[in-house]
Formats: C-alpha cells, structure tokens, sequence
C-alpha cells in the first residue's frame, strides 16, 4: 500500500485529492472537516484494499493540504485541522467491518476461521447486517467528535 500511494502522490493525484479537500473544508468548515473525512475512510476502507492503505492515503492528502495552504499563505482553524486528523481514525476504525470482509487483516481471518468451522458468512448478508450499524456508528461517533473538538480545540490557526 506504501507504495501505491507513493504511485499516487508521484504522478500528482494526492495533491489533486488534497485541492479537492481544500475546497471541501473551505465550504464546510468543521462538522464539514469531520464528517467527510469520516465518510471518506468508511467508503475508501472498502475500495482500497483495506483500511491501512486508506489511512496512509488520507495521512498523505491531509500532509498535502497544509503544503498547498502554506504555499498560498492560508491557514486553517486548530479545529478543522484536528478534526479531520481524529474523523479520519473514527472513519478507517469504523470502515475495517462495514460492508465487505476484505476491509481489514482483521476480517479476512475472521472470515477464514468462520469457513474452518464450516460457518458460511455470505458477502450481502455481512453487507445486510453492518450497513446500518456503520451508518449509525459513524453519525454518532463523528457527531460527538464535533463536540470534543469544540470544546477542547480553539478557533486560532493551525500551526505546523
């Protein structure tokens, strides 16, 4: 996964992603910062491989982004940055066991000891039974992550 992303930062796709990001935080501010951050590592965890190259996609984007306001002289708030740092651990945590076992190591040998004992977990009725767990899991925990960052961060800009 290292070296995929790496792939993608090299042929400029990160720092395209992380303009996006930009635009994203810019239009959103915070509860925006968290909560697509959130969304983006639920749904990349289970369309990159798994949740671990998603996080090192996502440090990279966030790495990216403050590079781009620097070069531009921007700032952003303590809370947007630290927000989306923290919704991206809640995001890829919560995308490990969402809709597809390949998500995370952790559910591929899940999956493997379940088939030893004979036990067959079909991959819509994982997708059935955990789609409305990660929607609610994710709302909640991101919309109590937009409390904590407003009461433990301050609005001034983000320093390196």
């Amino acid at each position: 996964m290292f070296i995929l992303v790496e792939a993608l930062v090299t042929r400029g796709w990160v720092p395209l992603f992380a303009y996006g990001w930009d635009a994203w935080v810019q239009r959103t501010d915070v509860v925006g910062a968290i909560a697509g951050m959130g969304f983006l590592g639920v749904f990349l965890s289970n369309f990159t491989g798994t949740n671990i190259g998603t996080t090192i996609l996502l440090c990279r984007i966030l790495q990216a982004w403050q590079v781009i306001l620097a070069s531009e002289g921007r700032t952003t708030s303590d809370r947007a940055f630290w927000g989306a740092v923290y919704s991206m651990a809640v995001g890829v945590n919560f995308g490990a066991f969402s809709s597809v076992f390949c998500a995370s190591l952790a559910g591929l040998l899940w999956r493997d000891i379940l088939l030893s004992k004979g036990v067959i977990v079909r991959r819509l009725e994982f997708l059935r039974v955990n789609a409305p767990i990660i929607g609610i899991a994710t709302a909640v925990g991101c919309s109590v992550l937009v409390g904590e960052i407003y009461i433990t961060r301050s609005d001034r800009p983000f320093q390196l």
